[in-house]
């Protein structure tokens, strides 16, 4: 009679943890679809945008840059130090150049969730994006994406009040690497240079040149 009575207490004590882990789970993905749509909103805000920027990963690595977004699908990303790349985008293509290497890439955009989802305006339109769940604070909401062609988390974060936008955007990498992006000031131009978005064949014109910011 003991031993049934233990088990029973076993039984029900072990019923009431995992009601309380499904619990915590259903309460900690679930997705506000106001949330969603503010984002959405803010984003399409970015349109014609330079956004400084600076960056630490976990490893304590620290550089800073500078972002221009033009839509559609127009991107550039070039860092003043830390980071020897740039990194372009042009509608369907990403492209890539180290400075250090001296050497050119590149890659087909839907490969590049984090590409796509700055220069969209709708992020359940993103393929390889999916939101896994929203969050809202005192000064920020953040919306939580998996990016399952590179197998890595995304968080992306805009600020509450309505003439801010893109408050952060952290990164969790496969090899478990958080890099953290803090966007630190945002302005907005009339028009870009078509070049700004193209990178020239380096072998025939030379390593690209990086854009002055006054």
């Amino acid at each position: 009679m003991t031993n049934n009575s233990n088990v029973k207490k076993y039984m029900i004590k072990l019923l009431i943890i995992i009601l309380s882990h499904l619990l915590i789970f259903n309460v900690s993905a679930s997705i506000d679809e106001n949330l969603v749509k503010r984002a959405n909103e803010k984003l399409k805000k970015l349109d014609q945008t330079i956004l400084q920027f600076t960056q630490e990963d976990s490893k304590g690595k620290v550089a800073s840059g500078t972002i221009f977004i033009s839509k559609p699908g127009r991107f550039r990303c070039q860092y003043d130090s830390g980071v020897p790349l740039l990194i372009v985008g042009n509608n369907n293509t990403l492209y890539l150049y180290d400075y250090n290497l001296e050497q050119y890439s590149y890659d087909k955009v839907d490969k590049n969730g984090l590409f796509s989802l700055l220069t969209n305006s709708d992020l359940r339109s993103i393929p390889s994006l999916k939101i896994e769940s929203t969050e809202k604070f005192q000064d920020y909401f953040t919306i939580n994406f998996n990016d399952k062609d590179r197998s890595q988390n995304i968080a992306l974060s805009f600020y509450n009040k309505d003439d801010g936008i893109l408050e952060s955007l952290v990164i969790e990498e496969v090899n478990k690497n958080m890099i953290e992006i803090k966007f630190n000031k945002v302005m907005h131009v009339k028009n870009f240079a078509n070049h700004l978005f193209y990178i020239k064949n380096p072998k025939v014109f030379g390593a690209p040149k990086k854009v002055e910011i006054n």
